[in-house]
């Protein structure tokens, strides 16, 4: 008998939040996660910090993500994840855990905190069947490799100088 437990918004997203920490730690095989900019893992410490536990103890995480920034995709290859950059638009976000539950996420804007509403689906037919969705994900995606070039800190250690900020003193208001 399968099982559906709802989430709703709040101002962080708490509900949802909980709901993967427990799913993820208590995960034993394979977390799949089908996104598009990679979002919660790069505003939520608590879920990187799942995330990097799940990979230590030996649990493949493969993530499916259309537009993530480049530095989130090199922490989530630095974490242990496999990430897969495409173009397939998927109809929905989601995350497959163990091909037993999957937690579906509806759909809303994109960087954004407190608007994630969705429900979690304890039901290993329909897991399987959005693992066999993520499979043809990335089967016409691309494996990432973390890129650093871009990376700010390196730009600042490669040329210090170029470091500056606006420090026009006719700008700032002063109160005696």
């Amino acid at each position: 008998m399968s099982k559906k437990i709802d989430y709703q918004s709040s101002s962080t997203d708490e509900e949802f939040r909980h709901l993967m920490r427990r799913l993820i730690d208590e995960a034993e095989k394979e977390i799949l996660v089908v996104t598009g900019e990679a979002g919660a893992f790069k505003h939520y410490e608590d879920l990187k910090w799942a995330i990097r536990r799940a990979a230590q103890r030996g649990l493949k995480v493969k993530v499916y993500a259309r537009t993530p920034e480049q530095g989130t995709v090199n922490k989530m290859i630095t974490y242990g994840c496999e990430v897969y950059l495409g173009d397939a638009v998927p109809k929905d976000h989601y995350t497959v855990i163990d091909r037993k539950v999957y937690v579906e996420s509806l759909e809303h804007e994109p960087r954004k905190t407190g608007v994630r509403k969705g429900s979690a689906y304890f039901d290993p037919a329909k897991a399987r069947e959005k693992a066999r969705e993520f499979s043809q994900y990335i089967s016409k995606a691309k494996k990432a490799k973390k890129d650093i070039t871009g990376d700010p800190l390196l730009k600042i250690l490669r040329e210090p100088l170029a470091l500056s900020f606006e420090t026009d003193s006719k700008n700032i208001d002063i109160f005696l």
